[in-house]
């Protein structure tokens, strides 16, 4: 799977979050969003004082917002956003509309936001079971024409 979202279809997606001031944590502090997709004690820190991400997290954005940008996320290396795994670009999505992340409707418009970029590269998020505080997303791969079942 990995390699087919392209850049454009990224950077349209990573765009939604400054852009309709939708925060990409929701309603979670920053480093509780991370350590629901990566283990922040085992990746290192970017300042000297502190041991792994999860305390540079604290120090940088929940102690201290202004230093860091919003989107920081999207081009740290130790996250990859961006330039890593479509599974790990797909896994992050997947994580901003959890129920724990956010509420069905606001969920339901950044599944749409995505969906229509996404779309460019023959995927889409869909519902996958429902969870008592709402509905879990999963990915999906789009039926191109060519890949249709045909009836016999």
């Amino acid at each position: 799977m990995s390699g087919q979202i392209t850049e454009v279809t990224r950077r349209k997606i990573i765009d939604v979050f400054p852009l309709q001031r939708i925060s990409w944590s929701g309603n979670l502090s920053e480093p509780e969003f991370l350590a629901r997709i990566y283990n922040l004690s085992e990746l290192p820190s970017n300042d000297r004082r502190y041991d792994n991400a999860y305390e540079d997290i604290q120090q940088h954005r929940v102690r201290n917002p202004q230093d860091w940008d919003d989107d920081y996320v999207f081009t740290d290396p130790r996250f990859n956003v961006l330039w890593g795994t479509d599974e790990n670009f797909l896994h992050f999505l997947e994580m901003t509309v959890h129920p724990l992340v956010r509420g069905v409707e606001q969920a339901a418009q950044v599944v749409d936001v995505y969906n229509a970029a996404l779309r460019a590269d023959d995927y889409h998020l869909v519902p996958d079971g429902t969870l008592a505080a709402g509905l879990s997303i999963k990915l999906g791969r789009s039926m191109t024409p060519s890949m249709a079942m045909c009836p016999r």
